[in-house]
């Protein structure tokens, strides 16, 4: 195990809830375009 700054855990989990948010709200929009 290494230690993680929390700047970098900080950025690493925004960046991760972006590409979530980013992943949920395109399969919305085709399943929007499907129905």
């Amino acid at each position: 195990m290494y230690t993680i700054t929390p700047r970098l855990q900080i950025t690493v989990s925004s960046s991760v809830k972006i590409k979530m948010i980013s992943e949920s709200s395109s399969q919305s929009i085709s399943g929007l375009k499907k129905s």
